[in-house]
């Protein structure tokens, strides 16, 4: 998710920025960024007095909430987090993220 890429921009520097932007590029891992703060049904404003990191995580879950429906539910998807408030909150919301 674009939003995932610029957290990590943000959050963990440059070095980290270029690693993960180099493997998006790399054919061979055949990835892909969504850009999911341009998509009509994935985007969410930021809520009055929400944190950056509050919003990112909400608005990644919610963007593969709308991937998982979009894939027509046959596949499973998984956010990778170590917000364990985040884990709480989102772990068990949906069926099959």
């Amino acid at each position: 998710m674009q939003t995932a890429c610029q957290a990590v921009q943000h959050q963990r520097g440059r070095r980290q920025y270029n690693k993960l932007r180099n493997l998006l590029k790399d054919a061979r891992h055949d990835c892909i960024l969504f850009a999911n703060e341009f998509q009509q049904c994935c985007y969410l404003p930021r809520e009055r007095g929400e944190s950056m990191e509050k919003w990112q995580t909400r608005s990644i879950y919610n963007a593969a909430v709308w991937y998982y429906h979009h894939c027509q539910d046959r596949m499973p998807i998984v956010m990778v987090t170590e917000d364990e408030e985040a884990i709480q909150q989102y772990g068990s919301e949906t069926e099959g993220v």
